[in-house]
């Protein structure tokens, strides 16, 4: 079974993002901060600087903004740990078993 090919394993690559240290609750690209000895972000470039949904007096748009959903959803996969292998092994190990399953319910449905 292909779940032996990732129990237990952490993803290899290094993260390519970072909690924001200007949006609260959303992540932001690595090679936009500036990082200090502590290797915490210390400076960010934010999104402002582009964006057209930030609007004045930092008035923050971003739940709409196709980019941070972006840069927030690389963060999910990131903080899963998992390599897309890892992944797809994973999801060929849930498709077998929903077959098994399936088989399953139609042998006790046949008894």
């Amino acid at each position: 079974m292909a779940s032996d090919e990732y129990k237990g394993k952490e993803a290899a690559a290094e993260r390519l993002t970072v909690k924001s240290e200007i949006i609260d609750g959303h992540y932001t690209l690595k090679c936009m901060c500036s990082f200090g000895r502590d290797g915490v972000p210390d400076d960010e470039d934010a999104c402002y600087e582009y964006c057209e949904l930030w609007g004045d007096e930092g008035n923050k748009q971003c739940e709409q903004c196709g980019i941070q959903q972006a840069f927030d959803r690389l963060a999910a996969y990131e903080d899963s740990g998992l390599s897309p292998e890892e992944i797809k092994a994973l999801q060929a190990d849930n498709a077998r078993l929903h077959e098994l399953v399936d088989i399953i319910e139609r042998t006790i449905k046949e008894l």
